[in-house]
């Protein structure tokens, strides 16, 4: 993971490679507020290039805007940056998948996200969701646009939920974003290893 931190940390580096400074998950009211580092998706807007963040509609909003606010505010949250998995799975039958998309696991109620909820239930459901993601996908075939064919689906994980690595984390670039790390941390050093599969029919 990008960081040998938590889960906001790292959720902010994908899409930023920065996490403005802060190195731990609280205060979480700083994160909406004052977490002001580019990211990903005003990249590809400026690059003209769509994308969409799919998220559960039990999550009531979107985690991922809630944050990057400070970035994400001026992209309304609704269609097309922001749909509820209903969509992602109309999308993807449809041949209608951005350029882009992240699928943003359930985070509050009954998570989905891998995160222990009492117990086994919320790997459970991890599980059923990576399966349905990956079902829909494999058996799209939309003549034009999206389908399994040109589709690459990246499933990985924020951060390792502190499972033993015995392999010290190697060392990284810092962002180079201006940002004074929290407690000292220079973001010079990568976090502990997790999973990362690459799905394709190449």
């Amino acid at each position: 993971c990008g960081v040998p931190s938590q889960t906001y940390t790292n959720r902010a580096f994908f899409h930023a490679a920065s996490s403005a400074g802060y190195l731990v998950n609280s205060p979480s009211y700083r994160w909406p507020f004052f977490n002001n580092a580019p990211t990903i998706f005003e990249s590809l807007t400026n690059a003209g290039r769509q994308w969409t963040v799919y998220y559960d509609g039990l999550d009531v909003l979107p985690f991922t805007r809630l944050l990057h606010y400070p970035r994400l505010k001026k992209f309304p949250d609704k269609a097309p940056f922001f749909k509820d998995m209903t969509s992602f799975y109309d999308d993807v039958e449809g041949g209608n998948l951005p350029d882009y998309s992240f699928i943003q696991p359930r985070f509050v109620l009954e998570t989905n996200s891998y995160h222990p909820d009492k117990g086994a239930p919320a790997v459970k459901r991890g599980e059923i969701l990576v399966n349905d993601v990956y079902q829909a996908i494999r058996q799209s075939n939309s003549t034009t646009g999206s389908n399994f064919l040109n589709t690459l689906l990246v499933i990985t994980f924020d951060e390792g939920g502190t499972t033993y690595d015995h392999v010290p984390p190697p060392a990284a670039a810092p962002p180079g974003d201006g940002y004074l790390g929290q407690y000292g941390f220079g973001f010079d050093r990568l976090g502990q290893r997790i999973p990362c599969i690459l799905v394709s029919p190449w």
